[in-house]
Formats: C-alpha cells, sequence, structure tokens
C-alpha cells in the first residue's frame, strides 16, 4: 500500500475491500462502475493511469480540484472516483468517462 492517505485509501477500494470480500466469501467484487458526462476538461501524462476523486450525479461527474495523495480532505466530499487509462493524455468536457461510485 502506498504512504501516503489518499493513495492508500483509493488503492484500498480499488484493490483490498474486493479481496476481502472475496475472501470471506461475500458476492460484492468492488465499487458499482457506472459511466458519466465529465464536466471538466482533464490533462495528463500518458504512461499513467489515474484515479481521481470526483463527484458525481446522475448525469455528470466533475474532477475534484485538489488531488493531492497526501491530503483526505477532497475524500470527505467525494462520491466516486474516476478512471482514466494510462493511454489517454486528455479527456475533454462532456466525454464519457467511467466513475467508481463509493
Amino acid at each position: 500500500m502506498p504512504g501516503n492517505p489518499a493513495s492508500a485509501l483509493t488503492c484500498f477500494y480499488i484493490y483490498v475491500l474486493p479481496a476481502l470480500n472475496k475472501s470471506a466469501g461475500k458476492k460484492f467484487e468492488g465499487l458499482k462502475i457506472v459511466k458519466r458526462k465529465l464536466k471538466n476538461t482533464y490533462q495528463k501524462k500518458s504512461g499513467l493511469a489515474h484515479f481521481l476523486k470526483s463527484v458525481s450525479d446522475d448525469e455528470f461527474v466533475e474532477i475534484s480540484d485538489s488531488q493531492s495523495s497526501a491530503m483526505l480532505n477532497t475524500f470527505a466530499v467525494a462520491n466516486g472516483l474516476i478512471f482514466l487509462p494510462e493511454e489517454i493524455e486528455l479527456v475533454d468536457a462532456g466525454n464519457l468517462v467511467d466513475v467508481f461510485l463509493f
């Protein structure tokens, strides 16, 4: 697990929680994944996948301002994580993205 708190919490939701539930014999396999329209454009370097803290409703999702892996305050208001695969460098507002809902 990473040392920064927000990174550790992200990894818990994505990797640890499904593994714990599977080992306990529960049917829960992970967070629900939905498609939402992105409210704001986001650019990143290629070669790394990103899980971005976000706030979504039934139609749209907005990437939270602070994505620092050392800060948990963004998780206090977030209700999901946007997943951007490593090959994507730019996502324009209005594009559909995968959102892992808490």
